[in-house]
């Protein structure tokens, strides 16, 4: 599953918001740095991009460079249902009744906008969905 929320939100990056309230304010180059400081970072390569995964902060962070110019796409943070917004939850439990939230992150651009990506299922279907502004929720991507 995460494999999915991760491709999705890779296109989508591409293509800010504020909408957790357990996560503190992040920045592109603290996280640039610990990319090139820490030791621990495991490198992996696609036909797409390549990837560093590291600890950083009590979460496991993935960072994705362009392969032509190694250029910083961005950072993918997981999220705990303890960093969700109230108004997420609200609107989540209005506009998909039933559907539950098994995955989510905090995408976090090369040029420093944050944007929020939830995994929801019911009854074996999947929707990924981008959260906005005011309990706005917006889908992503539909996978079956």
């Amino acid at each position: 599953m995460k494999k999915i929320i991760l491709a999705t939100t890779i296109v989508v990056a591409f293509t800010a918001t504020s909408f957790a309230k357990g996560i503190d304010p992040i920045s592109v180059e603290e996280l640039t740095n610990a990319v090139k400081n820490k030791c621990d970072v495991q490198w992996t390569k696609t036909d797409k991009y390549s990837q560093a995964s590291f600890h950083f902060k009590g979460k496991d962070v993935c960072a994705f460079y362009n392969l032509e110019d190694e250029s910083l796409i961005g950072f993918s943070i997981p999220l705990n249902q303890a960093d969700f917004s109230p108004s997420f939850v609200r609107a989540i439990k209005q506009k998909y009744v039933d559907w539950k939230v098994v995955d989510a992150i905090i995408f976090i651009d090369g040029k420093g906008a944050s944007n929020y990506f939830y995994l929801l299922q019911k009854d074996g279907n999947n929707l990924v969905v981008k959260a906005g502004r005011k309990g706005r929720v917006q889908v992503v991507s539909k996978i079956s």
